[in-house]
């Protein structure tokens, strides 16, 4: 038995043992032993061994071990033996002068912390052999120990005895001592407390709350398990629960597991306060030029990992210099979280010294002024060197903002003392021993109160509370900016309630007339503190901070998150880039890369950004920005400059948006709708330029045609706005059957068959048509006869779409081979065509055909295609295979688009179509995934209502979802409603005798069928809808 060391491994291990300042001591319960009491059987994980010394890597962790088994022991030893054997082993293993000194915490399980208060008592007692261990107790943390006894204990001397007696040997006395109203475990409660009180020191006392397997009742009832009295309030004692079993409670499969967490932060607590009381400082020097901005609110996580890192850490735990890093964005607050650290724990300091680091001199200055405060030689390294032999100082670097600077040749040498860095470049966490941590924007609640406090509005009404929300929500909650807007209000320069609506017509002039009037506050105004970043990068002078400089010019135009260097790849490697009289071809980022993209140029630039923190980039190296450098970026820009970074921004966009009509390429779609969020935030920025005379007017007018294009499969209505207009100007640059009239021309007419405006769009292709006829280009002219057929497919002309198709295949068969694509898009069309008039074996030989061949020559296949033969193989009542070729459609399209995209929607609801077929889901699935789909197609359908001037097939496929929806959730009169809207609008597009109109009558039959089955049936079953179950939602 006795003590087993289960860190450091090696005891010999000399540098080990040094770095050593804390013993801890784990003591098993009843039936226990020193190592399976602490494993976890499944994943044989001993914490104290696993888990601990990677928390605690200078803690000294050992285990006692004793006879706690009771039944069949050959021992009568108990807890007074138990605890004399622990303190002997305790002062064997503790020999040397600085293990004498060292902190000491027990761990306790069960009746191992009987052995450990009791143990403690013999020692204070004693103190002649034992003074050592009672002098360095910090703290005892109790798990499930029964300080009043246990009344599983009578059941077990029951048992015991038996078995004692069959087996003719004593009664085991450490039963006898765990029974409730025991006087031995009376007494020993009683002297316990009377030791605590004597030299208190911290309690933690960890107890079950779930009952073991066969029992009834808790091992250890709570109140037992507790030292602090029930009428009592704990003063030394930390009471916490655990959602374990007694046997359970100390074992942890993971160093993730939150009990394990819990009981590392308590042995930390403990650690730091035993070394801190042995700790005497006096601040005797405090060379700060600032104080902290007295409304100063907020920021407890970072103020908390300070504290860890620098304080707790600092004063034990840390074997090197410990240096913390705050970085992050001008006027985020970080010169201000080292001023409320200083004022905080100026105490715990003999010595605090502050430098500013923006520049050599300022650095310089700074220790020269330490040097003669301190009376040393007037010297940066005759200063580290005084400060490198001295303890418990603090040096706070500020603003280390400069890339080049080398910040480490301030760092006094050696392992003492406390170096405290803020920052604006996220590389300089390397220099962080004790941490590092972004300083962001503030959480809501603290920045309304720091404005409130700011601006000295005193009881806050509910309503001043909500202006003040709305305030620091557009200020982006930046502590610099909500400081500047205070004083705004306080001023009377603006109210609270008038504040957002005069900010967004004069950002700059508002926060220019807050600007601190003295340290207490800020130095700066927040766009003075970016200005000094830009200027910093300026003075750099190579093409990488040229091109650093003209991405913040681009990124002001575009959404202020998820930019993607993809998008100037694009821009850089397009045809535009080649042509000298395009704006790509004379962007900076052609000249800065003359023979192609660079990646290292682009990362060097955004490396630069980044070092700043102008910009954040994420894992996958997304770019964003925080709002109101956006916005700063902009304002700072002259008239002629702001406008050529506007249309430099609109071109790179449009070069990212892939230019295809009619090519339905799911990857180029999706990479579109990324794009949606620049294009919009880049026209909302417009100012009246993007159709306007001037210069680069052409390539304007393509950007708005291929914006267009990412609008329309969006559903957007201002699609064809931007595509008709680009078409006006495309007219008047370019004669008439130009390719890029024709391109104009056909993304008008997509835009209007969009919007179901076909008879518009037919007459535009039919324009198109003509031009290709006087052209001797078969290719050409079947893609336009395509186009022209599709509209008379779309608008209910199948047959007339058929013949036009079979005709031009007729014609051109000699010219182009069957598997030309076009060929293969006019067998598509008739397959489309075919299928509408029930012409099914027609439209699956056609259908087939064209998804074979797409197979082959791209390697994939059209999922329009896909979903029209399923719907073939569905009226040919060959249910598996339409089901099967379905859900590839539904698994396609889901992974193509997302799940929240129309088409998805729209597949999904076709999907109900082929259900009967398949396996069905359970229920609460299957009705879960309906009511989602509703409140999805819901809002996809006020999108379509606003943008479109006319209803499409598009909006009626959704709302036909919708009453199906509806019906299979047993929302009957709800689906009647919707659907009776769908035959209506159905009939007035298509005509009663059409497809479409029958699909749609069919079902609302079916709808009102089941109406009269539960009126005639059911009716005595609560007519309630499935969408109101609660399980619905969880």
């Amino acid at each position: 038995m006795g003590i087993l060391i289960l860190h450091p491994k090696n005891e010999k291990d000399h540098n080990a043992t040094l770095e050593i300042n804390l013993d801890i001591v784990a003591i098993h319960g009843l039936n226990g032993d020193r190592e399976h009491t602490w494993t976890e059987p499944k994943s044989h994980k001993l914490w104290l061994r696993d888990f601990l010394p990677d928390d605690l890597p200078r803690a000294r962790v050992m285990v006692f071990g004793y006879d706690a088994t009771p039944i069949f022991a050959n021992s009568t030893a108990g807890i007074v033996e138990h605890a004399r054997d622990l303190l002997r082993c305790l002062v064997e293993k503790r020999e040397g002068r600085d293990e004498t000194k060292r902190p000491l915490i027990f761990i306790g399980h069960s009746l191992g912390g009987l052995v450990i208060k009791q143990a403690l008592i013999i020692a204070e007692r004693e103190r002649r052999y034992y003074k050592h261990i009672y002098q360095s107790t910090s703290g005892v943390i109790f798990f499930g120990t029964p300080h009043q006894g246990s009344s599983m204990a009578d059941i077990g001397t029951t048992v015991a005895r038996i078995a004692s007696t069959i087996a003719h040997k004593p009664d085991p006395e450490l039963l006898q001592s765990l029974k409730k109203g025991n006087h031995i475990l009376e007494t020993l409660t009683e002297k316990f407390r009377e030791h605590h009180k004597a030299r208190p020191y911290d309690i933690v006392s960890f107890y079950e709350t779930r009952v073991m397997r066969g029992f009834k009742t808790l091992i250890v009832e709570i109140p037992s398990a507790l030292l602090t009295p029930p009428d009592e309030t704990p003063t030394y004692e930390e009471q916490i629960p655990v959602d374990a079993t007694h046997r359970d409670m100390c074992r942890f499969s993971s160093n993730e597991d939150k009990t394990y967490k819990t009981a590392v932060r308590c042995i930390k607590n403990i650690f730091r306060g035993s070394v801190m009381m042995n700790i005497d400082v006096k601040n005797e020097l405090y060379i700060v030029p600032h104080t902290v901005n007295p409304h100063f609110t907020g920021r407890n996580d970072i103020r908390r990992q300070l504290n860890e890192g620098l304080i707790e850490d600092g004063y034990g735990i840390a074997k090197d210099q410990q240096r913390f890093v705050l970085y992050g964005l001008g006027g985020s607050g970080k010169t201000q979280m080292c001023l409320k650290f200083v004022q905080d724990h100026r105490d715990k300091f003999w010595g605090i010294f502050w430098i500013d680091a923006s520049s050599n001199e300022m650095a310089e200055e700074g220790f020269m002024k330490i040097a003669q405060t301190c009376r040393q030689e007037a010297r940066i390294e005759s200063v580290k060197e005084w400060l490198s032999k001295k303890e418990h100082w603090l040096l706070i670097i500020d603003n280390a903002d400069d890339p080049k600077l080398d910040i480490s040749k301030f760092f006094p040498l050696g392992t003492k003392g406390t170096v405290l860095i803020t920052t604006r470049n996220p590389d300089f966490q390397k220099y962080g021993s004790a941490g590092s941590c972004s300083v962001e924007q503030m959480c809501s609640e603290d920045a309304s109160t720091l404005l409130l406090k700011t601006a000295a509005i005193q009881n806050v009404s509910e309503k001043e509370r909500q202006s003040a929300e709305q305030v620091v929500k557009s200020l982006g909650y930046l502590a610099l900016a909500i400081i500047q807007a205070g004083a705004v209000i306080r001023q009377r320069l603006a109210s609270l309630e008038g504040f957002c609506e005069l900010y967004s017509k004069r950002k700059k002039e508002l926060l220019e007339s807050g600007r601190p009037q003295s340290s207490i506050e800020y130095q700066h105004s927040v766009y003075t503190t970016w200005e000094i970043s830009i200027k910093m990068i300026e003075e750099m002078k190579d093409n990488h901070a040229v091109l650093a400089l003209e991405l913040l010019r681009l990124f002001a135009f575009m959404h202020f998150d998820g930019i993607t260097e993809g998008i100037f790849e694009s821009a850089r490697n397009s045809p535009q880039a080649l042509v000298k009289s395009t704006l790509v071809a004379d962007s900076l980022l052609v000249r800065v890369m003359p023979l192609g993209w660079d990646p290292l140029a682009m990362g060097n630039a955004i490396r630069i950004l980044a070092s700043f923190s102008l910009i954040t980039v994420d894992a996958e190296r997304r770019i964003s920005m925080h709002p109101l450098v956006h916005e700063f970026s902009r304002s700072r820009l002259l008239e002629a400059e702001r406008s050529r970074a506007w249309m430099t921004s609109l071109v790179t966009i449009s070069t990212a948006n892939t230019f295809l009509p009619e090519n339905e390429d799911a990857k180029q779609s999706k990479h579109r709708k990324l794009l949606l969020p620049h294009i919009d935030a880049c026209l909302s920025y417009s100012e009246g330029q993007l159709f306007s005379p001037g210069p680069f007017l052409e390539d304007r007018a393509w950007a708005a045609i291929k914006f267009a294009l990412a609008y329309r499969e969006s559903y957007r209505a201002n699609a064809i706005d931007l595509s008709s207009k680009s078409l006006e100007i495309v007219e008047t640059m370019f004669p008439p059957g130009d390719y890029r009239h024709i391109h104009a021309m056909e993304m008008v007419a997509s835009d209007l068959s969009c919007i179901g405006k076909h008879v518009e769009s037919l007459k535009l292709l039919q324009r198109i048509l003509e031009f290709k006829r006087g052209e001797d280009k078969p290719n050409e002219t079947l893609y336009a006869i395509n186009n022209v057929a599709k509209i008379y497919d779309m608008s209910g002309e199948h047959q007339k779409a058929i013949d036009m198709c079979n005709d031009a295949m007729r014609e051109f068969q000699s010219k182009l081979s069957e598997d030309n694509p076009n060929m293969m898009r006019a067998l598509t069309i008739i397959g489309s065509a075919s299928w509408s008039l029930k012409k099914l074996k027609v439209a699956r030989k056609c259908l087939e055909r064209v998804l074979d061949f797409q197979k082959r020559y791209y390697g994939s296949q059209s999922w329009t295609v896909m979903r029209e033969l399923s719907f073939v193989y569905l009226a040919q009542n060959q249910h598996k295979k339409a089901q099967i070729l379905h859900q590839e459609v539904v698994n396609l399209i889901k992974a193509s688009l997302g799940p929240d995209d129309l088409r998805t929607i729209i597949a999904m609801g076709d999907s109900e179509k082929f259900q009967s077929y398949a396996v069905a889901a359970s229920l609460r699935s299957t009705i879960r995934r309906r009511a989602k789909r509703i409140m999805l197609s819901k809002r996809a359908l006020e999108g379509l209502r606003d943008t479109q001037s006319e209803v499409t097939g598009t909006t009626l496929d959704c709302m036909e979802t919708v009453a199906m929806d509806y019906f299979m959730c047993g929302s009957l009169e709800k689906a009647r409603i919707w659907q009776e809207e769908v035959v209506e609008l159905t009939i007035q597009k298509w005509g009663k005798d059409s497809f479409y109109a029958a699909d749609a009558l069919a079902n609302l039959k079916r709808i009102r069928r089941g109406i009269a089955v539960r009126k005639a049936v059911y009716w005595w079953v609560p007519n309630k809808s499935l969408l109101k179950k609660d399980w619905l939602w969880t």
